[in-house]
């Protein structure tokens, strides 16, 4: 079987290559034929027609040169962006013990941006926050840390309070760090820090705690907003400051349509809590006292809401009184004076229920 087979595969083989070249050879006479048929002349003119490009048709509904943007820029519009600003150069006190803080405050729309230039060291952790004595502002404050150029900046949202006075403050706590490296520069509790930025705080478990602290205040109006700068505390450390017979005095006294302003001097410790009030005997009022820390060296600056449903010539006083049985006194301050103000000595002393306090009482014209 396998043999007859390769025979016939043989045989078809060669008839079909004899077709192959039957058809070759007809192709070939034909074309012969064909280019007999025709003259020189006729042959010059198909071998221009061949050579001659030919025009491409026009599209009415090509438009495909005024999509091409690199041909067209008549609708192109320049984008703005912002460019990344280089680390600036450290301070040449950076590290420093003397703590510097200074804040820039501008008040926007919607925010409170605070801008920070500092001599912390960088990846120290400080806080800006937003107060009012009338208002309770709820997540008004934020943590950032200090970049190599000894600055930070905060973003603040704005209250939009348009009755009170707010206050921001700027503040580098060392019981707040997480570097290590901070934490052993500036002391656990802050035991190393020196400088009119420096506040003696809460103990935190320890004798002593300090804090840098830098602050402004601004009353917002509708409409406008304000900017303001830290300024730089200057103190002035009485040679008594300490001493059991309490001294009040330097008392200073303006008003507008809204508060008084009372700034004073004593020779209480720093952070010792003062009560100021505005009393009107011949009326049942409330709401017209605040409370205020006493500065580094016994200054303070409180204001106080004035009354202006009264007659103009009501009778009027302003007391400042400090009792160191207050819960809000620190522990210090406790300690020092006596928990029932048993320690107090001098003419300001008064006796209450609780205790004794040291009181002055001025008549306001």
């Amino acid at each position: 079987m396998k043999k007859k087979t390769g025979l016939i595969t043989a045989a078809g083989t060669a008839l079909l290559a004899a077709s192959i070249m039957t058809g070759c050879s007809d192709n070939e006479e034909e074309a012969g034929t064909e280019a007999e048929d025709t003259t020189p002349e006729e042959q010059e003119e198909d071998s221009e027609e061949e050579d001659e490009p030919e025009e491409e048709e026009e599209n009415p509904d090509d438009d495909s040169e005024e999509d091409n943007p690199e041909e067209d820029d008549s609708e192109r519009e320049e984008v703005s962006f912002d460019t990344p600003e280089a680390p600036g150069d450290a301070p040449d006190d950076q590290g420093e013990m003397e703590i510097r803080i200074e804040a820039e405050i501008e008040e926007k729309e919607d925010e409170i941006v605070v801008r920070a230039d500092t001599n912390l060291l960088p990846g120290s952790r400080v806080k800006a926050q937003l107060w009012s004595e009338d208002y309770s502002i709820g997540g008004g404050y934020q943590f950032t840390e200090v970049e190599q150029d000894g600055t930070a900046e905060f973003s603040l949202r704005n209250p939009e309070l348009y009755d009170t006075v707010l206050e921001v403050e700027v503040e580098f706590n060392p019981s707040n760090q997480r570097e290590e490296d901070v934490i052993a520069h500036y002391g656990e509790f802050g035991e190393t820090l020196e400088g009119v930025y420096i506040y003696r705080d809460d103990n935190r478990g320890a004798d002593e705690n300090y804090v840098a602290r830098a602050s402004a205040f601004f009353a917002p109006e509708e409409g406008t907003f304000a900017t303001v700068e830290t300024e730089t505390p200057e103190w002035n450390f009485p040679d008594d400051q300490g001493e059991l017979n309490v001294r009040m005095d330097g008392i200073s006294i303006e008003k507008d349509d809204r508060y008084f302003y009372i700034t004073g001097e004593t020779n209480l410790l720093e952070g010792a809590s003062l009560e100021v009030m505005v009393h009107l005997p011949d009326y049942i009022a409330v709401g017209f006292q605040n409370t205020e820390r006493v500065n580094p060296d016994g200054s303070f600056e409180v204001r106080v809401h004035y009354p202006d449903e009264v007659d103009e010539d009501a009778a009027m006083e302003l007391k400042v009184k400090f009792a160191p049985y207050y819960s809000s006194q620190r522990d210090w301050v406790t300690e020092h004076y006596g928990e029932e103000g048993e320690n107090l000595d001098g003419d300001l002393v008064i006796e209450e229920i609780r205790g004794n306090a040291a009181e002055l009482v001025l008549e306001l014209q």
